[in-house]
């Protein structure tokens, strides 16, 4: 087993370096540089390695290979807080997976165990959304990163900000939602938003 690990980290870093670009002084630098400030004033003892990865969905994950840690942007993500002017949205999204990261929740067990018990898993989300809030600075910046993410950059200038509240918090006293939510490692989008928006930070 600890054979068949190591091969998977090292082939799956070999796969993440092959694929994507990586962000470092040269490459992206301003990237680098929130990366690092938010690693430190998180108490990571490295900065992870961050890569650019293309796909056709505007999300981030963060992943433990080894003792490797690694955040993976992709390239929709990083577009849709630049064509928004919301770079500041980028450093709740890094918050929240270096909040992954600080808090444990990307090794392999802790891992394999939230696909098993699926509420560890999105309150694991949770808790790095409140991670990333406070490291964005205030509860506006985080909104706009989950807003990004649930309408996209080309629709989000049109979207009715304290009507999109007002469905969060419906989905949220709707039983039904919650019920739905239990097969998902995930919390629904809205759940999300409604937490940030109403969360002291």
């Amino acid at each position: 087993a600890l054979l068949f690990g190591w091969y998977f980290d090292r082939r799956s870093m070999a796969l993440i370096r092959g694929s994507g670009v990586h962000i470092g002084p040269k490459q992206l630098p301003e990237i680098h540089r929130a990366t690092a400030a938010i690693a430190n004033r998180l108490g990571l003892k490295q900065a992870p390695e961050v890569f650019l990865v293309e796909d056709s969905v505007i999300n981030a994950a963060a992943v433990k290979l080894g003792k490797k840690q690694v955040v993976l942007l992709t390239d929709d993500l990083i577009e849709a807080c630049l064509r928004t002017n919301n770079p500041d949205a980028l450093v709740f999204v890094l918050g929240h997976e270096l909040g992954h990261m600080a808090l444990g929740h990307n090794g392999r067990w802790r891992a394999y165990i939230g696909r098993i018990f699926k509420k560890l898993s999105r309150l694991d989300e949770y808790s790095a959304d409140r991670v990333g809030t406070a490291v964005a600075g205030n509860r506006s910046v985080a909104a706009q990163g989950l807003l990004i993410m649930t309408a996209g950059p080309h629709m989000l200038p049109f979207i009715n900000v304290p009507e999109l509240a007002q469905q969060a918090r419906e989905v949220k006293a709707d039983s039904y939602s919650v019920k739905a939510e239990k097969t998902l490692t995930h919390p629904l989008l809205l759940h999300r938003l409604q937490r940030v928006l109403s969360d002291a930070v």
